[in-house]
């Protein structure tokens, strides 16, 4: 199976899979304009995504069967589909500037200094990147390579579904599609994208990431957390999470906030970590160039469901963090869309940067 993350014909729809939970959106062009047509969710039972790892292939298939045959007006059997992050590897590559068809050729010998895989046993594919600012007299190259013993349960449990896998891609270059008004930041942006059971950082800058990292910390691991702390059962912690979030108003949720706060303070230095890994190694750091300075947070992911949490985010780091807009390439349809908010569609925003890949070319008409 090719792993292809570059060009791909119409027709397509999204499908993000993640440990707990499938999510599939499609889209319809409306006079000649792209719009949100159908989306769906639901919960994978524990056991048989753990860790990125497939464990029950049968299983997966049967509920991404389920999900797609409940995607209204669905007119197609082509799928992109989501990758897990922490099984990949994203490198932005500096290289002698030269030809499309060198630059192929140079990447897959560049790509074994820098891969912790043999290259027989991953897909790979790369992407040449615009530089940003001056030009320069090398060229930027984004290295993508996942392991095919991880890849490979995936793409049969999506055959077995009776679907026909197109194209693959990683959460973080998904996610960024969706949330990337135009496709293009002259500055770099840092998306913090909380899930359930991990965290994915990403940078995005140009017309392109620049920079990706997992951690395992989650909306889950708060929950555990607040269980633990104050003696309830996991059901009550989250919705107290959900009640209360990161806020102090009121006894009960004081309480909640200062449970949490260590581990909420473990994470903001992970980011603040990050954006300076990031700032140090950026080919956009010489003459202290304010291209290459991170001053905004794109928050996404059920975490920003947590009350108070992004102002508290903001208030320890500095930066402006803007909640995400899972729509920022696409129209809002009140009517369209009247069973579901737009802040709860932001857990749909790797689903939608998938389905859109599929219609890239149209994207920034």
């Amino acid at each position: 199976m090719k792993f292809d993350i570059l060009n791909l014909d119409p027709g397509t729809f999204g499908l993000d899979i993640s440990d707990l939970s499938l999510k599939a959106v499609s889209l319809k062009k409306h006079r000649g304009h792209l719009r949100l047509g159908a989306f769906k969710g639901t919960l994978l039972p524990e056991g048989i995504i753990q860790g990125g790892e497939v464990k029950d292939v049968e299983k997966l298939a049967d509920f991404i069967k389920k999900v797609a045959e409940k995607l209204k007006g669905l007119d197609t059997r082509q799928v992109i589909i989501s990758l897990p992050e922490e099984k990949s590897f994203i490198r932005l590559l500096r290289m002698p500037s030269m030809t499309k068809y060198e630059i192929k050729e140079a990447v897959l010998f560049e790509a074994e200094n820098y891969i912790p895989f043999s290259i027989d046993k991953v897909y790979l594919d790369s992407q040449i990147v615009n530089p940003i600012g001056r030009e320069k007299d090398y060229v930027e190259v984004l290295l993508a390579a996942l392991p095919k013993k991880t890849i490979d349960p995936y793409i049969t449990a999506i055959y077995n579904a009776g679907l026909i896998p197109v194209a693959m891609e990683t959460e973080s270059q998904a996610t960024a599609r969706a949330l990337i008004k135009g496709g293009y930041t002259d500055k770099p942006v840092f998306i913090a994208d909380m899930g359930a059971t991990s965290t994915n950082f990403s940078v995005y800058a140009g017309d392109s990431l620049r920079f990706t990292s997992f951690i395992p910390f989650s909306t889950n691991s708060l929950k555990s957390v607040i269980s633990k702390e104050l003696g309830i059962s996991l059901e009550e912690a989250h919705k107290a999470l959900s009640l209360y979030g990161f806020q102090q108003k009121g006894n009960r949720a004081k309480r909640i906030f200062e449970a949490i706060r260590p581990s909420i303070d473990d994470f903001i230095k992970e980011i603040d970590k990050h954006i300076d890994y990031y700032q140090t190694h950026s080919s956009q750091k010489e003459t202290n160039n304010p291209v290459g300075r991170v001053k905004t947070l794109i928050f996404c992911g059920g975490g920003v469901k947590i009350k108070g949490l992004a102002s508290y985010i903001s208030q320890k780091t500095g930066l402006i963090v803007q909640r995400a807009n899972p729509l920022a390439n696409l129209p809002w349809e009140e009517k369209l869309n009247k069973d579901l908010s737009k802040d709860e569609l932001i857990t749909f925003a790797t689903a939608i940067g998938l389905a859109l890949r599929g219609y890239k070319k149209d994207l920034y008409d």
